[in-house]
């Protein structure tokens, strides 16, 4: 297995360490009468160079949630490889993201993009401590803020157990301390379930191992992306996951991604 980069639980300010470059450079020039740039990934040999996070989870708490990320070819299903990222919840409810850097776009230049990302997971759901009403303790319909603490279900559907959202941005994506002392991302990903500035539902599914096994699935937009491009001619690519279990598993099998300039 070759081990991905991790990172999540730093602030914004804080720079970033790769061990190596995890950057796609596109060269424009090198695509005369393109309108469409076709970007694919198919983890096959390795990581392709994408990272992995988290966010909305308790400052000081990262280490809890045991993120890892891998490509492996040791695979639940039949397949020759894939980038498995997988954390334990206990606050039943964090974002788990896997983005990737490309450069050589133009500059302050506006792309609408296209995702094709096919997928297997599983999210061990923990009904303990669940409630029906609204809690009032804490963040309204959102969680206490205190680990092991209840979720309310009437904002999440708990048979939507794992949430798939995307979208790119134009700075390298990092996280902040908000004034409850939780890390979010210095970008809008949107409230759970619902699209944000940046980032829009791909597609809402049960845990799979529910049903005895990983199945294979494929996830679009439906919605329009769009991002402009940084003076550097720079985006970052992001896919995550909202969950409501206390452990998740992703193994992402293949992505495809389109970027038509506007």
């Amino acid at each position: 297995m070759k081990k991905i980069v991790i990172f999540g639980a730093l602030a914004a300010s804080v720079a970033l360490y790769s061990c190596k470059d995890d950057s796609d450079r596109v060269d424009i020039g090198d695509l005369p009468g393109e309108q469409t740039i076709e970007l694919s990934y198919d983890f096959e040999s390795d990581d392709e160079g994408w990272n992995a996070g988290l966010a909305d989870l308790p400052e000081g708490d990262f280490d809890i949630y045991s993120l890892d990320a891998d490509h492996t070819t040791d695979l639940p299903y039949n397949g020759n490889g894939a980038l498995r990222v997988s954390a334990s919840n206990p606050n039943n409810e964090f974002f788990m993201y896997i983005t990737k850097h490309l450069t050589g776009l133009e500059p302050n230049t506006t792309y609408n993009v296209s995702y094709n990302v096919q997928f297997a997971a599983s999210v061990t759901v923990d009904t303990t401590g669940i409630i029906v009403e609204p809690d009032t303790t804490g963040f309204g319909n959102d969680t206490t803020g205190v680990i092991g603490d209840t979720i309310n279900v009437g904002y999440v559907d708990l048979s939507d157990s794992i949430i798939f959202k995307a979208g790119a941005v134009d700075t390298e994506p990092a996280t902040e301390v908000d004034a409850f002392d939780f890390l979010r991302l210095i970008f809008d990903k949107g409230e759970i379930g619902y699209d944000g500035a940046d980032l829009v539902v791909l597609g809402r599914f049960p845990g799979d191992t529910a049903s005895g096994g990983y199945v294979l699935r494929n996830v679009t937009n439906d919605d329009t992306i769009t991002v402009t491009t940084n003076d550097d001619g720079e985006v970052w690519l992001v896919i995550g996951t909202e969950a409501t279990g206390s452990d998740v598993v992703v193994y992402y099998e293949r992505i495809h991604v389109e970027l038509e300039e506007r």
